[in-house]
């Protein structure tokens, strides 16, 4: 329950499923909460209309579900290769294996079988997931999940001594993923949209003072963007302040 009148806005959540569930609980309290998140990046959080007070720095997955597919087509990593998408079956997932999949059909790439994971699943349901996608008959996989699901799709790959012709992956960010050879081992190309983790001279500073301070490394480029959303509403308290005096 949200006591409004001494919270303004929150930060956070940082997962499409979360801020849903947080953005009607605060429109079903009567308060206008602004929920601010550095990671939730489901397209249907987008509308505004639904969505009122909710605001993310982080970029929609509609820019680069799509943009990944393209990417690839575009250095012909598919040629006449079947493609499978794996996702987890949440509010990001199930958005964004559609508009993987809607852009493949868009370019001519044959979608042949797509599965579906649960956040968290144990190491054998990924297993038995991605084997569905070697049935069916998939040389390139899509992968709409979140880091932790995108390694466990690459541990079943690797368990299954199945090296597809290239893993599109929508979410796993880049320096988590593509500069750890082994969590990539079993695909004979890998590729990520999302950014390196400190793209400029500014986040790298955050990043050193962050580490500084609690001793341990800010990982990834959620880090970042969690920095930008403070920045955000200091911004917007001093607008206010200064438009009020």
């Amino acid at each position: 329950q949200t006591p409004s009148k001494k919270l303004i806005a929150f930060l956070g959540p940082d997962c499409g499923e979360a801020a849903v569930s947080g953005t009607n609980a605060a429109a079903a309290d009567g308060g206008g909460l602004t929920i601010i998140s550095a990671g939730a990046t489901a397209d249907s959080l987008g509308n505004s209309t639904d969505y009122p007070n909710f605001v993310r720095v982080a970029p929609a997955a509609a820019l680069y579900d799509s943009s990944v597919v393209y990417t690839a087509a575009r250095f012909s990593w598919f040629r006449d290769a079947k493609a499978g998408i794996v996702y987890t079956n949440d509010t990001m997932g199930t958005g964004s294996a559609a508009a993987m999949n809607a852009t493949a059909q868009a370019l001519g790439v044959q979608v042949v079988v797509g599965v579906s994971i649960a956040r968290n699943s144990a190491s054998a349901d990924v297993l038995e997931s991605v084997a569905m996608l070697k049935k069916g008959g998939a040389e390139t996989i899509f992968i709409a999940a979140p880091v932790p699901e995108t390694r466990s799709v690459f541990s079943a790959l690797h368990n299954l001594s199945w090296a597809p012709l290239a893993v599109l992956s929508n979410e796993a960010v880049g320096g988590e993923m593509q500069n750890d050879t082994a969590a990539v081992e079993g695909a004979q190309g890998y590729l990520t949209m999302l950014p390196e983790p400190y793209p400029s001279a500014e986040a790298r500073s955050f990043a050193a003072a962050f580490t500084s301070l609690t001793g341990r490394a800010a990982a990834n480029a959620w880090s970042t963007y969690a920095h930008d959303s403070v920045l955000l509403l200091g911004a917007a308290l001093a607008h206010v302040i200064s438009s009020n005096t």
